[in-house]
């Protein structure tokens, strides 16, 4: 877990324990406690297990750098 403080405009800060997998970080909690928190409805049951990952942010991703030279023409 990766403690995380989320700065709120005019309220207090909020403190999260994120869980974190090789995948990313596990974004199905954060659904599954808004859904317990949600006041009116039937609440949806809990969601498996979800990473979100983003490969551009590996070490190694070429993306930005391939992106930018779309403003080059090849001669």
């Amino acid at each position: 877990m990766i403690p995380e403080t989320i700065l709120v405009k005019g309220k207090p800060s909020v403190m999260a324990n994120v869980r974190v997998t090789r995948h990313g970080p596990l974004i199905s909690d954060a659904i599954n406690a808004m859904n317990a928190d949600a006041k009116e409805g039937p609440k949806p049951p809990p969601l498996e297990p979800l990473a979100f990952r983003w490969s551009a942010l590996d070490p190694d991703d070429q993306t930005l750098a391939s992106f930018l030279q779309t403003n080059y023409k090849l001669i």
